[in-house]
């Protein structure tokens, strides 16, 4: 499949497949990083569409790179804030190229793009293993490791059970900024043994905003080379 690596001002992408005016903006979870569109490519390419994929913050190319500073001179970290301009300026980079796009966002980016665009409509999303309740998820993380808000506002960084740390601002930010507005037709695949984030969460955002949610075995993580999750994409882009 045709490759082309670039940047999009100083993020990291990859485009793939050949020319089109259709495009897909994949967008991966935690952990994951821009390469791993390519096993979903082909499938998208079966309808006609190219993709391109970025590197969040702190993941891919990304990851422990000293130059990916702020304009302070300060690493970049995966935090709204910092991703929510970032992906505003790659879609604006999309329109003058493309006539019509579509979303595939895994894990929290899908909470990442409702922020990002909440007051926007586009043609269609889909969001695999979606966080659309990062306060409770961030809630959760705390409660496993007995912290309070009191003792996150009072600290501003703590680790939780798992020795990651939850930092006040992202948690603040979530708390008082949740989604209430998502225009997009969206569907929604979910594994019903995911532990990050309730079926009964996503049920209730689904039947919110109108979304087609499909549930699957499996938890949270689910590979991009996992046929299930390909023939949905397939079904979806028809």
């Amino acid at each position: 499949m045709k490759t082309e690596t670039m940047h999009i001002g100083s993020i990291p992408a990859v485009l793939y497949g050949e020319a089109s005016d259709k495009i897909v903006l994949y967008l991966h979870g935690k952990y994951g990083r821009k390469e791993e569109a390519l096993t979903l490519a082909p499938v998208f390419r079966e309808a006609g569409w190219q993709v391109l994929a970025v590197d969040l913050p702190e993941h891919g190319e990304r990851a422990g790179n000293s130059g990916d500073l702020n304009s302070g001179g300060i690493q970049k970290k995966c935090y709204p804030w910092v991703v929510i301009p970032e992906w505003q300026s790659v879609v604006r980079w999309i329109r003058e190229r493309y006539t019509r796009i579509v979303f595939c966002a895994v894990s929290m980016s899908a909470w990442f793009l409702m922020r990002s665009f909440r007051s926007e409509q586009f043609e269609k999303c889909l969001f695999i293993s979606p966080i659309v309740d990062m306060r409770l998820l961030i809630e959760n993380r705390m409660a496993k490791a007995g912290i309070t808000a009191s003792d996150l506002g009072w600290k501003q960084f703590l680790p939780d059970a798992d020795g990651e740390m939850i930092v006040w601002d992202f948690y603040a930010y979530a708390a008082y900024q949740p989604i209430s507005c998502w225009n997009t037709p969206t569907e929604i695949l979910y594994a019903g043994g995911d532990a990050m984030q309730p079926e009964e969460t996503v049920r209730r955002f689904a039947e919110r905003f109108g979304c087609g949610l499909t549930v699957i075995d499996g938890e949270h993580y689910i590979p991009t080379d996992t046929p299930v999750l390909q023939e949905w994409i397939r079904n979806m882009m028809m």
